[in-house]
């Protein structure tokens, strides 16, 4: 029987799980055998509203990522995409407590609730805070990239300019084509006044993505 709704979730479904979301199909692919059928259906949704979300309709999509927050393998994503949804609106407060509260009712050990978390809180201006998360989540798992990141952007805040680039470096050694790692580097040896090494970081970024400046 031809089911317009039913092709529409399908086609996004393959587009996601394909070429999409690199995370979202490493969790697909990770996903318990044992909840298989459950997973299955879980998996549509969370396609369904990445599908809502990209086309504006948040509040659909709000409602269908939090009936994925039942699925333990795709409720870290779907967590963070409610907090991207919030951050998005300037609903700082919502994604915070949103996070917060996952944190600690659902799954403490959600590297990345925690690490989207620290960047809340560093958009609510408390850098400082956003490094204590980071804290936390290094225990869980220490040397973890994307922490590196973070912290990079969590200490340029705090124009602490020589700690911001030693982790902006190490992130950059392993994730060498990040954009706005190399932009925040550049702004970095700016405020060092290592003005060569910031015209240079800078005309990398202009050969290798021209139209992003």
């Amino acid at each position: 029987r031809a089911d317009s709704g039913y092709v529409k979730r399908h086609k996004y479904f393959l587009k996601y799980s394909s070429i999409g979301s690199f995370f979202f199909a490493w969790m697909l692919l990770g996903a318990d055998n044992s909840t298989a059928s459950y997973s299955s259906d879980a998996k549509e949704v969370f396609v369904e509203a990445r599908h809502e979300e990209e086309t504006g309709n948040y509040s659909e999509a709000l409602s269908l990522y939090r009936k994925c927050l039942e699925d333990e393998d795709l409720q870290d994503a779907a967590i963070v995409r409610i907090a991207v949804i919030y951050v998005r609106d300037n609903k700082l407060d919502e994604a915070r407590e949103e996070l917060e509260d996952f944190l600690k009712e659902t799954n403490p050990f959600s590297l990345d609730a925690r690490l989207a978390l620290a960047e809340v809180l560093q958009k609510q201006g408390d850098p400082a805070a956003g490094l204590r998360e980071i804290g936390i989540l290094e225990r869980l798992r220490s040397n973890y990239l994307p922490a590196k990141e973070r912290k990079g952007f969590l200490y340029f805040d705090l124009k602490q300019y020589d700690v911001a680039l030693e982790f902006l470096s190490q992130y950059l050694k392993g994730q060498p084509s990040s954009y706005q790692a190399h932009l925040l580097r550049a702004q970095t040896y700016l405020k060092l006044e290592k003005i060569s090494h910031a015209v240079a970081e800078l005309k990398r970024l202009h050969d290798e993505t021209p139209q992003s400046l």
